[in-house]
């Protein structure tokens, strides 16, 4: 069976990779640390020992499509999979989807992630008006209206960015465990900035998506993606859709659609 993509989504803090089968289901999927820095020949080693733990053969893949928001890493990641895949590369930026209206001012700025993002959530919300919030080192938004364009972005830091500048910037505040406390305050240190943290970013998310709808004039439906969703999704009533892969699944869709 060749007839497998390797998605690779390149974040800031995490490597996530997933392999789709030829029924376009996730056959298999890791997450490394995008650091420290690895060399093409040390990625290429660490993708074959992927592969080989999973019983895969890298002669399935016919297609890698990656998605990177971190310039360094591009170059070695892409000579890797070269070595490693007799497949197709696809690198996924602005210029790679030029059936997609991005309605911002420099279509070039827009990072990969939030392109997948917005052509994964058509999946989801076909024909709605939609927000993908996404949860990594940034708390990303992509607003995508109702025929599938990107009306533009909102960024603000991410939970543990958020977490490790209380830590780092004050003389008396800990590191703590990103997670819900038992109520919306807290009668210790530990909860009273968990509770500022999860059940802030959870009002955030919900008032960042009523002023979407207020500026719109219509409905806006939210989904959630990213190594932290799970930490505030469950805080958050109006999520229509909670998919850890949802950006690998919009790189999946982008590959689809290339030329051959």
């Amino acid at each position: 069976m060749r007839n497998m993509i390797l998605a690779v989504d390149v974040g800031n803090s995490n490597i996530v990779l997933g392999v789709y089968d030829d029924a376009r289901t996730l056959a298999a999927h890791w997450r490394l640390s995008t650091l420290p820095p690895r060399t093409a020949d040390e990625l290429r080693v660490v993708l074959a020992g992927l592969f080989r733990d999973s019983h895969l053969e890298t002669t399935q893949i016919s297609t890698v499509v990656i998605g990177c928001v971190v310039p360094p890493l591009l170059s070695p990641l892409v000579r890797s999979v070269r070595a490693l895949f007799n497949a197709d590369v696809h690198v996924v930026g602005a210029d790679s989807v030029p059936w997609l209206e991005i309605a911002i001012d420099n279509r070039h700025e827009i990072g990969a992630d939030l392109i997948a993002n917005a052509v994964s959530s058509q999946d989801y919300v076909q024909g709605c008006t939609c927000a993908v919030f996404d949860f990594g080192t940034a708390l990303s938004t992509t607003l995508v209206d109702a025929k599938g364009r990107i009306l533009g972005a909102s960024i603000a830091p991410g939970l543990m960015k958020a977490s490790l500048a209380l830590s780092e910037g004050t003389a008396q505040l800990p590191q703590i465990e990103l997670a819900a406390p038992p109520k919306p305050f807290g009668t210790n240190t530990v909860h009273a900035i968990q509770a500022g943290i999860v059940y802030g970013y959870a009002s955030m998310v919900e008032g960042m998506i009523g002023r979407f709808s207020d500026h719109l004039g219509c409905e806006v439906k939210a989904l959630a993606t990213g190594g932290l969703a799970d930490v505030v999704a469950p805080l958050v009533r109006t999520f229509e859709a909670v998919d850890p892969w949802l950006t690998l699944n919009g790189l999946r869709l982008i590959a689809e659609r290339q030329p051959r």
